[in-house]
């Protein structure tokens, strides 16, 4: 499977996914989590739309929000939050790379 193609499956993945109820109204050092994940789910979402273009300063925000995902993942206490914040670092870090 191309990257494009691994991609977009893990983005559909993503979006059935349903967020972890304790990331709701939930900061993570500063950061919204439900912000957090619009944000990148949006960046991926324009990237799979442009067919693997995504502008500079879109990159820059999917960067910035992939290493924060990646530390609630690592950090957060609660198992469901882990998993679905792993994933949408990892989506972050195939558009990114």
């Amino acid at each position: 499977m191309t990257g494009f193609r691994a991609i977009a499956a893990l983005y559909k993945q993503h979006r059935n996914a349903t967020f972890p109820q304790l990331a709701r109204a939930a900061e993570f050092r500063g950061t919204d989590l439900v912000l957090l994940d619009s944000n990148i789910a949006g960046c991926v979402l324009t990237y799979l739309e442009n067919k693997g273009d995504l502008a500079p300063h879109l990159l820059e925000v999917l960067n910035w929000d992939r290493i924060v995902a990646r530390q609630v993942a690592l950090e957060h206490s609660d198992a469901e939050t882990r998993s679905y914040f792993d994933r949408l670092a990892t989506l972050a870090e195939r558009v990114c790379s």
